[in-house]
């Protein structure tokens, strides 16, 4: 009878632990956004538009916009503008996006001493990289 009982605790707790550890593990499945974007850095915005549109800019610049249009949203949602400054985080600016199509921006303020290499990340709001825009403060 004891035989039979340690068999018995055997097959109902060891089996079910072989089994558990021969699954595969699953596949992390990347988000993927329904949005897109385009964006634009200049000098100012006039009439919905980048005005002043570079990738370079005079360390006396004083302000960069980030202009994006946003395509492909089903509802009410967000982007972000994260501003690096090399690999530094500067700035972060939640922008609402109302609309299926939907034109937004931020400005960063430039001191004169930031010169170098900047970029400014768009963020989706489920934290998906939507586009990356590169520019210089040159000396």
């Amino acid at each position: 009878m004891k035989k039979f009982i340690a068999i018995l605790i055997c097959i109902t707790f060891f089996i079910p632990l072989y089994v558990v550890s021969q699954e595969k593990p699953k596949e992390e499945t990347k988000q993927v956004s329904e949005l897109t974007c385009e964006i634009k850095l200049g000098t100012g915005i006039k009439d919905k538009e980048i005005e002043g549109e570079a990738t370079s800019f005079s360390a006396n610049v004083d302000k960069v916009w980030c202009w994006t249009l946003i395509k492909g949203a089903k509802k009410e949602t967000y982007v972000t503008h994260e501003w690096y400054y090399g690999d530094k985080k500067m700035a972060e600016v939640k922008l609402d996006v109302k609309y299926p199509s939907h034109r937004t921006w931020s400005r960063k303020t430039i001191l004169k001493e930031w010169t170098g290499n900047w970029k400014v990340k768009v963020i989706d709001e489920k934290g998906n990289v939507l586009g990356v825009k590169e520019f210089k403060i040159e000396k």
